[in-house]
């Protein structure tokens, strides 16, 4: 074991150092070609390193699911966890219009390499950007912020299901034009992208899936007002030739009041459509893709699904205090309905099910040294249904569902950003 966490370690570190390496090696390689003019000849590669950590203590009770630590089978009561949630490390080699980018994401679990990309941004044309490699999915409001810059410590529960590791292989473009500050609309961007659709596992089937992303508003001195629409498609194969489809839509809106005293922001968002899955989650891309061991174990669905997330936080200037009250709102199984992508190969099986899951969070966050240190204090509360099939061979049946108690969770946390 400890040998093969050793290579697993190893292989990741240098996959990072030689994707640096030729990524500076090929930037190094068109700076020393002959230019005409000398203002290019001062041109150099240029190199940076940052990145941040978040360390929490998570207090539960005994049903309560924590993002550090493990749960161990002895567990009938409150628990205690700690370590470490994320943190990055980030390499960025650039030069002119052409930059290479790797980071490293490091938990209390595991080390590995979380993005990985070449991007063009031409000088000329900066409103337009391409990007080619593994990076984040460009689809809605909390996914595209990094985690550094979130109030909450995690996100909306229901992208834990659509995109698990919030990444993907792809293609993607990019498009923010400048406006006058006059205009009514002076904000907009486009994100467009074709991916493999199984986050970092690697593609699997014959077509890519499409996204796409639209923001627009107004942003000025006293206020901010953007709104945005969010849409995928693709689809998810298994044994048997079994294939379920990936379809989301979503909104979302982000209001923010610059106060003499502090910032006021309220952000809301709604999603919904279909998603793939197999009979024991909602999630069918990523670390729980379908393998070839056994039909039983990869039965896929198409589940309808609804979300929802509201935020209400307030920034003070005077005071370096942040407070805010967040909700989100997910359903797995809208209306209970499913629907077996083959039907033929469900039988004798005994299928259990995720249900609707609420959680509140109050939040406090303290910020200094120019934010670069972050302490924080947030209160989960937690109610989730759960569910399984009265009839063992019919997945069409009825749910039977019933409420999970006691799954509260109290976090402690720390940031700092280098």
């Amino acid at each position: 074991m400890i040998v093969r966490s050793f290579s697993f370690l190893l292989r990741h570190l240098l996959f990072t150092l030689c994707f640096s390496l030729l990524a500076m090696y090929g930037l190094k390689a068109q700076q020393d070609l002959p230019n005409k003019s000398s203002s290019q000849d001062e041109e150099k590669v240029k190199v940076g390193i940052s990145g941040y950590i978040q360390g929490l203590v998570a207090i539960g009770q005994k049903n309560a699911t924590s993002t550090v630590g493990t749960s161990t089978k002895e567990q009938d009561g409150m628990f205690m966890r700690m370590g470490i949630r994320r943190g990055y490390l980030t390499t960025k080699a650039s030069y002119k219009a052409l930059s290479a980018v790797t980071q490293l994401l490091v938990t209390d679990k595991s080390l590995g390499i979380f993005q990985a990309y070449l991007r063009y941004n031409p000088t000329m044309h900066p409103e337009h950007r391409l990007t080619f490699g593994l990076t984040t999915v460009p689809f809605g409001y909390e996914l595209v912020i990094s985690s550094r810059d979130l109030e909450s410590f995690e996100r909306a529960a229901y992208y834990s299901d659509l995109f698990p590791t919030i990444i993907d292989m792809g293609i993607y473009y990019h498009y923010s034009p400048s406006f006058s500050i006059q205009h009514a609309i002076n904000f907009f961007t486009l994100d467009l992208g074709l991916l493999s659709g199984n986050s970092t596992f690697g593609m699997r089937k014959a077509l890519p899936d499409i996204i796409g992303r639209i923001v627009f508003g107004h942003k000025d001195s006293k206020m901010k007002r953007l709104y945005g629409v969010s849409g995928y498609y693709g689809y998810t194969t298994a044994v048997g030739k079994q294939y379920a489809r990936r379809i989301y839509l979503g909104t979302h809106l982000d209001y923010q009041l610059h106060l003499t005293d502090g910032d006021l922001k309220f952000r809301l968002e709604t999603l919904g459509g279909w998603q793939s899955g197999t009979p024991q989650t909602n999630c069918a891309v990523g670390s729980s893709s379908p393998e070839k061991k056994g039909a039983e174990q990869f039965v896929l669905l198409e589940r309808p699904f609804l979300g929802a997330m509201g935020m209400l936080v307030y920034k003070s200037k005077r005071l370096p205090i942040e407070g805010f009250v967040k909700y989100d709102y997910y359903n797995r199984n809208l209306n209970l309905k499913q629907r077996l992508a083959s039907p033929s190969i469900h039988q004798d099986l005994h299928y259990k099910a995720e249900g609707v899951s609420h959680r509140g969070t109050i939040g406090l966050n303290s910020y200094f040294f120019k934010n670069r240190l972050r302490l924080s204090a947030h209160y989960e509360l937690n109610a989730q249904e759960g569910g399984y099939y009265a009839n063992p061979n019919d997945t069409l049946s009825p749910l039977q569902t019933f409420w999970i108690p006691q799954n509260d969770l109290f976090l402690l946390g720390a940031q700092i950003i280098f």
